[in-house]
């Protein structure tokens, strides 16, 4: 249990396609199968999914709180934690533009933190680990759940919500950034061994290659939507 509560005690971190990432992968994977029937089948199970992010998101942050490992990096701000608070609002209110930014933007950021994630450098059987874990499982499989019920139908043209969000709460964060001194959306700097430093590599401004590479990975998030759809036969999505 001293591997669960103390971030000090025991191995620290854990690396990327190793056999304990893979094996937190692979129970993510399972999970979202197993848990999509109830899902459809119950509001209060539905309701119970999407506030499970945020909660145990509160319960992080009382946690590093508590035993002095607080640091501006565990208040809301990052990305997939405001996909959280989305999906949190999803439960309540279905709006189109919440689950446009669920499945365009949050749901490709949560896959791209599960395959490099940026909690790696912390006890690997730790509460701030394991929660980790299920917060972007939950932000990545969720919205598919939304686009499997056809309870949203994915458009080209709903890409627009997202950008919006963006555009809006960018400023804001780089405020927040400096005042807190943190690195929320990672627009300051990526972390070491993600796709985001790749970004920085190539492009000579980091924060606009950022957002051209988010905006073609919504793009792409859409066609293979519309490819999946085409092959099963589906009506097929019009490009509009």
């Amino acid at each position: 249990m001293r591997n669960f509560w103390d971030l000090d005690y025991g191995e620290v971190g854990f690396k990327f396609f190793g056999t304990y990432h893979y094996a937190c992968l692979a129970i993510i994977f399972i999970f979202a199968i197993i848990l999509y029937k109830p899902w459809r089948a119950s509001r209060n199970f539905r309701i119970f999914l999407a506030l499970t992010p945020i909660s145990l998101e509160m319960i992080r942050l009382v946690g590093v709180l508590i035993s002095g490992h607080y640091d501006s990096s565990y208040l809301p701000f990052h990305l997939c934690l405001i996909g959280a608070q989305f999906m949190a609002v999803d439960a309540f209110v279905d709006r189109k533009f919440i689950k446009a930014c669920l499945y365009y933007l949050f749901m490709p950021a949560a896959i791209l933190s599960l395959f490099t994630p940026g909690w790696d450098q912390v006890n690997k059987y730790s509460y701030v680990a394991i929660i980790s874990w299920i917060i972007h499982g939950v932000n990545a499989f969720y919205p598919i759940y939304l686009v499997i019920s056809k309870e949203y139908l994915p458009k080209i043209r709903d890409i627009i919500y997202p950008i919006i969000f963006i555009l809006v709460t960018l400023p804001i964060i780089k405020v927040l950034n400096k005042k807190l001194d943190a690195n929320y959306y990672f627009i300051e700097e990526p972390y070491e061994g993600s796709a985001l430093a790749t970004i920085k590599d190539v492009f000579p401004n980091y924060v606009v290659g950022l957002f051209i590479v988010t905006v073609f990975v919504m793009v792409l998030t859409f066609f293979i939507y519309w490819i999946i759809s085409k092959l099963k036969k589906d009506q097929l999505p019009k490009l509009k």
